[in-house]
């Protein structure tokens, strides 16, 4: 996006917090990564509820 000198314009955005899957983690938890219990960043496939298919969930495993 662009916007001129001395120019202002709206810009207007909205927010997805969704849980599509319904896994427990929001989408954008997933996408943007979360931290676990021990500090360490994760991120997934906001689209699995299994990404690895070891049969636990995301949420499982970040609890």
């Amino acid at each position: 996006m662009t916007i001129e000198t001395d120019r202002t314009t709206t810009l207007t955005a909205t927010l997805n917090n969704d849980d599509l899957e319904e896994d427990g983690l929001l989408d954008d938890d997933e996408t943007n990564g979360f931290l676990d219990g021990f500090g360490n960043r994760h991120t997934s496939d906001p689209d699995l509820i299994d990404t690895d298919v070891d049969g636990h969930s995301r949420l499982q495993r970040a609890l």
